[in-house]
């Protein structure tokens, strides 16, 4: 989780309504709380909060997105990252498995992707599948009956 913008031990709530905020170091004046109206604190804490996807961490300078010398300084691994990655892939590059290798030796192949029950059950008649789940069988009895705890 991040870190809140500001630690809730230095806030108050006054009896009349308003918030009081401990400074983190006293003003020159010797000011160390302020308060204002809810409104107004809410106001300024929201303003805290960037936007949707907004980067919070901007470099300029050589470390800059556009920056003529950013090659030399920043070391670059791979080559540029591939668009529309599979789901295979990802799996492959994140967590080193190959969830399309077979126990016989072949590779599988992803025939669809299933969002809704109905392309689900054509997808599956298509290839002469069962439509419906295997009926459950009924619990069995226990294979010990009696338990004997005697000497």
């Amino acid at each position: 989780m991040l870190r809140p913008p500001l630690a809730d031990r230095r806030l108050r709530l006054l009896a009349t309504g308003e918030v009081a905020l401990e400074l983190k170091r006293p003003w020159r004046d010797g000011t160390q709380w302020i308060t204002m109206t809810a409104d107004t604190f809410l106001e300024r804490l929201c303003s805290l909060v960037p936007r949707e996807r907004e980067h919070t961490i901007l470099y300029r300078g050589t470390l800059g997105p556009h920056a003529e010398r950013r090659a030399s300084i920043v070391p670059s691994e791979h080559g540029p990252r591939p668009k529309n990655l599979t789901w295979a892939t990802l799996m492959t590059h994140g967590l080193a498995l190959d969830v399309l290798a077979c126990a016989c030796g072949a590779r599988m192949k992803c025939l669809a992707l299933v969002r809704e029950k109905k392309s689900l059950a054509r997808l599956l008649r298509a290839h002469r599948l069962r439509t419906h789940a295997a009926p459950i069988a009924p619990a069995r009895a226990p294979p010990q009956t009696d338990l004997d705890f005697g000497p």
